[in-house]
């Protein structure tokens, strides 16, 4: 039997990486709205550049920044990370803090967090997208006489999302996911449990020594060396006997973690952590060249950052 060969597909949600940080005096999109605090940008000198000042010696509640993002993914995390301080000391009001929460529609990003230090702390929250439109507020909250005041700096303003690639052979094709000889029993079919179109490794007895190898591999050259990701698959033992198939997932050639054997007639994921490098390959590696048995199938083939 022969692999069909069709056009690759995968999806992959690229993630937002906006970045504000009001240097050359640019709001990148942020609205300071009519009857808030008078916001302007200010620069504080070499050590952090221009910030935005919240301009504020009088209490207010509400939304004091705004910006409306387009195109994230709903149901996938966001995170909404920033640097802020308490300004100053409002002469006669020192113990009037400014109070912030941030808001993503209607779900809480960071509580609010009063700001009564003189010096810079980073405070991050983390969201699900409701829809592909999001608006991300930071709201003046003022609790209290000593609450909600507009003394205060913010700085490095970054909305962000994750890397997150999936191949699901629901289309029969390979996606983005390279065959080898070593693959050249398997065919896309019917899962009979999930009823899912799945890559399945049929093999018989005189199969021999055509079954081990890296069967899948793929090279990523967008992923952030350094950084922390999960590769898993999901894969299913489908005869259970008399011989066993047993897996490996590899980073550049190296196995990650210990080798598995798909669970008999039960879907399972395998994950299996790694930090990418300059030029990422992964592989799924079958450790078994026998026939009489050694019969699984594979799906979802996933590679996400790790939050």
């Amino acid at each position: 039997m022969t692999p069909l060969l069709e056009n690759t597909i995968n999806t992959t949600v690229k993630p937002l990486n906006d970045m504000t940080n009001f240097d050359k005096r640019g709001f990148n999109g942020w609205r300071v709205p009519p009857n808030s605090f008078s916001s302007t940008i200010i620069d504080l000198g070499e050590a952090q550049g221009h910030v935005l000042f919240g301009g504020g010696d009088k209490q207010y509640g509400g939304v004091v920044l705004t910006k409306t993002f387009i195109g994230l993914v709903p149901g996938a995390p966001y995170r909404v990370r920033y640097l802020a301080r308490k300004s100053a000391n409002i002469p006669g009001l020192q113990q009037n803090v400014a109070n912030l929460r941030v808001m993503a529609g209607t779900t809480v990003v960071v509580t609010e967090e009063p700001l009564v230090r003189l010096h810079f702390i980073e405070f991050e929250g983390q969201f699900t997208a409701a829809a592909k439109i999001v608006q991300i507020d930071f709201v003046s909250v003022a609790e209290g006489l000593n609450l909600g005041f507009g003394n205060y700096y913010l700085d490095d303003i970054c909305v962000y999302g994750r890397f997150d690639d999936l191949t699901d052979f629901k289309k029969g094709d390979w996606g983005l996911w390279q065959p080898t000889p070593a693959t050249q029993t398997a065919v896309f079919e019917k899962d009979r449990h999930t009823g899912a179109t799945v890559l399945h490794f049929e093999t018989f007895g005189d199969d021999t020594d055509i079954n081990a190898g890296d069967v899948l591999t793929r090279s990523f050259t967008d992923l952030t060396p350094g950084t922390l990701y999960t590769f898993s698959v999901e894969a299913i033992n489908n005869i259970g006997h008399p011989v066993l198939p047993i897996l490996s997932l590899t980073l550049n050639g190296q196995e990650l973690e210990q080798r598995f054997t798909p669970t008999t007639e039960v879907w399972a994921t395998y994950p299996r952590d790694f930090v990418a490098t300059a030029d990422t390959r992964l592989s799924i590696r079958s450790h078994v060249g026998t026939g009489r048995g050694n019969d699984y199938s594979l799906n979802n083939l996933r590679v996400v950052e790790k939050w």
